[in-house]
């Protein structure tokens, strides 16, 4: 029985290990061939198989996405192709769409007009006069108001998106009035921000004091010429004039560096204005609208948006709630005031001054507009500024409603 005792109360066999314990017990982080040995020699897994298993999985699901958009664009001709009040309640959008009319949105309040109504371009209009584009009288009335609009428009709209906003469709017209009710909010305020430190820090000293008020500042009130008496801005203050300072001759409007800068500041962000630093992570608005010039539309709109940073007012409504300023009004003035001397030696001496600041030389120094010749030699040989404009990224804004004249 002692015997049966003993044989019960014997410890199990011990389990002999296969596993190649000659390796080190710690995976290994510096060395990709390690990191493969040390999965491979005990049977766990094949990284080059499993690489290869993720990039074509990868290329099935980018194929997949295409073919996706590609029935989902047929879905919306067909929609548009059904008769008047037929209408599809699950018509969505691609993701490239709903990326574009974000970006258009931006593009037409910075360039042609900051308050935009989606109801006088989401239509096909019978007829149209092209030369209300570059023409003065096209605020004489409301209608050639309209005209001149739709026509700038479409002049930048790419053909893809054409018929989705002249058959009025419902997916991208509320996309739009959202993108351009946003823009109105955020993307102004982001300039707004990035700007007033940047750009008029210099300007106003009193910027950096507690409980400093643009609305109630001596200086910000003096630059956008406020009347101390009758307690009304004019419309054209010194700050539209160069270094802010009115003079007695008008060919010197609107430049003013301090607008250039509010303009490379909407085109390239703030940190192109910061000597040393570049904007590499994300496209900038220059890439993604293609502007190489400037246009009549976007000279008023810095000369607005100046006025907007010093005035104090929160939002950026047609009518400034705390200063009274009549923004609309007074964007009409000049972006038609633009227009009307376009062909005069003046004008086309500050559009050209523009250009040369804002396009040419980005990515150098912002500081002076007078530039030796060694720096415009420089210019032309910076990395930076040659590494971002493909050479034939699309027709320049101005050249296309020149284009569209030509019709």
């Amino acid at each position: 029985m002692s015997d049966s005792v003993e044989q019960r109360e014997q410890p199990p066999a011990p389990v002999i290990s296969t596993m190649n314990t000659s390796t080190p017990s710690e995976v290994p982080t510096s060395d990709l061939e390690e990191l493969h040995n040390y999965f491979k020699t005990r049977g766990l897994i094949d990284i080059p198989r499993l690489l290869q298993s993720y990039q074509d999985q990868d290329q099935t699901l980018r194929q997949t996405q295409l073919q996706v958009n590609d029935l989902m664009e047929k879905n919306q001709l067909l929609t548009l192709a059904m008769p008047s009040g037929s209408s599809n309640k699950k018509a969505t959008l691609t993701k490239v769409q709903h990326k574009y009319i974000m970006q258009f949105a931006k593009h037409c309040m910075s360039t042609i007009d900051p308050w935009v109504d989606e109801s006088e371009i989401f239509q096909a209009r019978e007829s149209v006069d092209n030369r209300l584009v570059l023409s003065p009288e096209q605020y004489a009335s409301l209608e050639s108001e309209k005209n001149a609009l739709y026509v700038e428009v479409y002049a930048i709209l790419k053909p893809e998106h054409d018929i989705l906003f002249r058959r009025n469709y419902g997916p991208v017209r509320k996309r739009f009035a959202k993108c351009a009710s946003d823009s109105c909010s955020t993307f102004i305020s982001r300039i707004k921000n990035d700007c007033f430190r940047i750009v008029f820090g210099s300007m106003v000293p009193s910027a950096s004091e507690q409980g400093f008020d643009v609305f109630e500042d001596l200086t910000c009130q003096q630059l956008l010429g406020y009347d101390m008496e009758k307690k009304v801005y004019t419309s054209l203050p010194p700050i539209l004039w160069p270094d802010g300072m009115r003079g007695i001759n008008n060919r010197y409007l609107f430049r003013n560096e301090t607008l250039m800068k509010i303009l490379t500041v909407t085109l390239f962000s703030s940190a192109s204005l910061k000597e040393g630093k570049t904007n590499k992570k994300k496209p900038t608005n220059r890439i993604l609208w293609g502007m190489n010039e400037v246009t009549p539309g976007a000279i008023a709109f810095v000369a607005i948006m100046a006025r907007f940073v010093l005035s104090g007012n929160e939002h950026f409504d047609k009518h400034g709630a705390r200063s009274h300023i009549q923004y609309t009004a007074d964007f009409k003035l000049y972006k038609s005031t633009i227009i009307k001397y376009l062909d005069k030696r003046h004008m086309k001496d500050t559009v050209a001054t523009f250009n040369q600041f804002v396009f040419e030389d980005w990515g150098l120094d912002h500081n002076s507009l007078m530039r030796s010749p060694s720096k415009c030699k420089e210019s032309m040989s910076n990395p930076i500024r040659n590494s971002y404009p493909p050479p034939a990224l699309q027709m320049s804004p101005l050249k296309s409603l020149l284009a569209v004249l030509e019709q």
